[in-house]
This record gives structure tokens, C-alpha cells and sequence, in this order.
């Protein structure tokens, strides 16, 4: 995990939550890079009604990362949500990491645990 959290630490880009709820719908949605707590759970924080209504009935998603500059350079990781946090480890993570989002903003801290860590491209597939 050591390895991951040094490359999102020197790695620049965005990424895309993936999430989908008990039918399959599938909802997209752009994120910056999580934080990677120090228990090795990828961190995310939200707003987003869908992604949280979603998560509360199918634990599985995906992060896709892409690096900026680089098009076809980026990670695929399939997660598996683990936990939430409440409004005190909310305003906890906000001071420990200086995080400059507006209370109000933040709805909820949804931890994952790394299921699989895949690169952007299957390297096997042919251009299209």
C-alpha cells in the first residue's frame, strides 16, 4: 500500500468513482485522488447523494485514475467500501489534513478496502 500512497503522492491527475446501485444502474462520477488513511483504507469524501445511496446497497466500486499529460498512463482499482465515518472523524480528518472544503460541503467520509489494483489499459487489448 506503501506504494500507492507514494504514487498518488507524486503522481498529478483525477480520477472517476464508479459506483452502481441493487439493479446494476451504473452512476459515474469525477473525484480527486483518496486519501489512503493510515490503516491502508482508501478515503473518500463526498457529497454526492447518488454515490452514497448507491454505496448503502451494492459495497462494490471502482476508482479509475488518470494521470494528467499522460493519456494513456492511470489505474483501475476495484473497491470494496468498508466503513463510514461520523461528523466528529469528519471534522478530525479535516484538521489533520488541512483539508480546505467547507464543513457544510462534506456529507460523508467513506473508507475502502483495495480489492484489486489493475492498470488503465489491458494490456492485451488491441487499438481500436
Amino acid at each position: 500500500m506503501q506504494e500507492l500512497r507514494q504514487y498518488f503522492k507524486q503522481t498529478k491527475g483525477n480520477g472517476v468513482l464508479i459506483t452502481s446501485n441493487r439493479h446494476g444502474q451504473v452512476d459515474a462520477i469525477t473525484y480527486p485522488k483518496p486519501i489512503i488513511d493510515q490503516n491502508d483504507y482508501l478515503v473518500f469524501i463526498t457529497q454526492d447523494p447518488l454515490v452514497y445511496q448507491n454505496l448503502s446497497h451494492n459495497p462494490q466500486a471502482m476508482f479509475v485514475f488518470l494521470e494528467y499529460f499522460q493519456p494513456n498512463k492511470g489505474l483501475r482499482l476495484k473497491l470494496l467500501k468498508s466503513h463510514e465515518e461520523n461528523e466528529t472523524a469528519i471534522q478530525y480528518s479535516m484538521q489533520s489534513q488541512n483539508f480546505s472544503k467547507k464543513q457544510s460541503e462534506i456529507k460523508h467520509i467513506i473508507s475502502f478496502h483495495l480489492q484489486d489494483k489493475l492498470p488503465l489499459f489491458d494490456r492485451t487489448d488491441k487499438e481500436i
